[in-house]
């Protein structure tokens, strides 16, 4: 009696004409269509991040120049004192001064 013969003999399943593999066909193939998709996304987020991490950089270094600047003039105004100059000073430190004391607000006392 050999049984392996008997195992060959199961029918074939005709999946031609099967709704459940077109459904998985439709599953994998809109899996791989958003898969793409959303490499494709990732790609352009993370080159335009870079490219706003480099204009980022820029900016904080002309923001050291800037400051180092206006210390400068400061130093030189004390130096040689200029009316048009003080007055140049003061306009650009007041609003200096008002956004680092939005940013670092005073501590409230304790009563």
């Amino acid at each position: 009696m050999d049984k392996s013969h008997e195992a060959a003999r199961v029918p074939r399943t005709d999946m031609k004409s099967n709704l459940f593999k077109n459904i998985l066909e439709w599953v994998i193939a809109t899996g791989v269509l958003l898969s793409i998709i959303f490499f494709v996304q990732y790609f352009n987020r993370t080159k335009e991040l870079r490219s706003l991490q480099f204009q980022v950089g820029q900016v904080q270094q002309n923001r050291q120049i800037l400051n180092m600047l206006l210390l400068e003039t400061a130093e030189y105004n004390k130096q040689r004192p200029d009316a048009n100059l003080t007055r140049l000073l003061e306009s650009v430190k007041a609003p200096a001064a008002a956004n680092s004391a939005n940013s670092n607000p005073a501590p409230k006392s304790a009563q």
